[in-house]
This record gives C-alpha cells, sequence and structure tokens, in this order.
C-alpha cells in the first residue's frame, strides 16, 4: 500500500497466510471451507482435552507417590494395613496413561520423538515392575533402572526446549521440565540410599530417615 509517496508494507499472520493458501488451492467452497475449520477447532479442543487428562495423571502420580513414599518413614512401620505396592502401582499406571497420551500428540514430529516417549513409557513400566518387587533392596535397584529411562526421556524434552527456545517455547515449559528433571535425580539418590542401607555393615536409623525424606520431598514437587 502506497500513502503520500511513501510505500507502506502491511502483514497478517503467517499462519492465517499459510491457512488461507491451503484453502484456495484445494479450490474448496465456503461451505467446505468452513467445514475444515470446524475440524481443526474440534482438533484443538481434542488435543486441549489430552493435555488435561496427561496433567491430571501427572498429579495422580505425584499423590500416590508421595503416600507411598510416607511409609518409608520408621514412624509408619506399625501400620499393617496400607499396600505400599499398590499405591506405586497406582503412580506408575497414572504416569504411563501420560506418556501414552503424549506419543499420541508426538506421532506427527517424527520417529525420534516417538522412540524417545516411548524410553519414558519404559521407565515407567519398569517402575510398574518394581512395585511387584517386596525385597526393599530389589525394589530399590529396579527403580533406579527405570529412572535412568524416565530420565532420559525429560532430558530429551528439556534439550529440545532450550534449542527451540527462540522458537516461542514457553518458560514455564522450561521451568516444570527443569524441576522433573531434578525431582528424577534425587529419586535416584533416595533409592540409591536404600541400597547402600541395605548394604551397609553397620546401618543407623538416620540412613531411614535420609532416604525417606528424599522420597517424600520429591513427590511434592508441583510440576512434576
Amino acid at each position: 500500500m502506497v500513502t503520500n509517496g511513501e510505500e507502506v508494507i502491511t502483514t497478517t499472520p503467517l499462519r492465517s497466510k499459510e491457512e488461507k493458501k491451503d484453502l484456495e488451492s484445494q479450490g474448496l467452497t465456503s461451505d467446505e471451507k468452513q467445514a475444515v475449520k470446524e475440524t481443526k477447532k474440534k482438533r484443538n479442543c481434542c488435543e486441549l482435552a489430552l493435555d488435561i487428562i496427561s496433567c491430571i495423571c501427572v498429579f495422580l502420580l505425584s499423590i500416590f507417590f508421595m503416600a507411598a513414599s510416607s511409609y518409608f518413614h520408621p514412624g509408619t512401620w506399625n501400620n499393617y494395613f496400607v499396600r505400599v505396592d499398590a499405591l506405586f502401582m497406582m503412580g506408575t499406571l497414572a504416569y504411563m496413561t501420560s506418556l501414552s497420551i503424549e506419543i499420541t500428540k508426538r506421532k506427527s514430529k517424527g520417529i525420534l520423538e516417538i522412540v524417545m516417549t516411548s524410553i519414558g513409557v519404559l521407565g515407567a513400566f519398569i517402575w510398574f515392575v518394581a512395585s511387584f518387587i517386596s525385597d526393599t533392596k530389589r525394589f530399590a535397584a529396579t527403580f533406579i533402572v527405570g529412572t535412568l529411562f524416565v530420565l532420559t526421556f525429560i532430558t530429551y524434552d528439556l534439550v529440545m526446549v532450550i534449542v527451540r527456545r527462540g522458537g516461542g517455547m514457553s518458560v514455564f515449559t522450561l521451568v516444570s521440565l527443569s524441576l522433573a528433571w531434578l525431582a528424577n535425580i534425587l529419586f535416584i539418590s533416595g533409592a540409591g540410599c536404600i541400597v547402600a542401607f541395605y548394604n551397609s555393615m553397620s546401618p543407623t536409623i538416620q540412613d531411614v530417615y535420609n532416604y525417606a525424606g528424599l522420597f517424600i520431598s520429591v513427590t511434592r514437587f508441583p510440576c512434576w
């Protein structure tokens, strides 16, 4: 557009331009264009619903793990009516559901995204297997293996967010993934303390308080 002999460039959002070109290139009628827009709206609504379900599952993971971890504390050892394994099991199932939703959402982003998310699912499945192990030392060792897989998945997501930071990635996503990464590091530390406790020649009650405190504190991460 030219105004008073000066050229003024007006722009429209890139996405709307591309959508308009796509619709025009397809030679669709106005009714068909409207139908395409409605389909996109429904797809966005479905994605939002999946995001909400995924967030709920992650919070359920935190709640179940917090409840289970509290029974590592010596003050709860006399409570024989709580199935700690069932609490860990429910938490891992919730997390596996969340990661399964992530796989569905990332199908269009390439095979690498699917593979890395599948590694996270494998880690959660190993947690699930660990919940059936009654021996505390073996439970902790298996839990560490699962956490390493989950940590690999979260590290990949964190690196991708940092790399794509210039593309408008949310700072809240960066903070959330950073907390999740730290939580898994502390999980490994807590499970490692359990293994060290049972391998020690002179274990003390203070060691129990240490690993119990680590597990309980990690599960309180709000963005986990």
